[in-house]
């Protein structure tokens, strides 16, 4: 269960981060328009996002990584990169 609910933080950050993206420019509560970085010079510093990064790295992404396989939809990138034939499984 508990992989469940950190999987859920994962897809909801993630498309939140995206979705943010695409609005255009965002506003501070100030006013002030802020812009984007790269992402390699982000730190995360605070305890709980520490926890849950230690969630995402010890559950979630294995847990992911082993559905994938299950299904197969681990070889739908082998597919797109044109090493491995066939048809793709959703």
């Amino acid at each position: 269960m508990k992989a469940r609910i950190a999987h859920a933080r994962v897809v909801h950050l993630s498309a939140t981060v995206v979705l943010a993206g695409l609005a255009g420019p965002v506003r501070a509560a100030t006013g002030e328009e802020l812009s984007a970085i790269p992402f390699t010079d982000v730190v995360v510093t605070s305890p709980f996002w520490k926890s849950q990064r230690e969630t995402n790295r010890t559950i979630t992404i294995p847990y992911v990584f082993k559905k994938c396989d299950e299904l197969g939809l681990t070889d739908n990138f082998a597919r797109a990169t044109g090493r491995l034939i066939g048809n793709r499984r959703s």
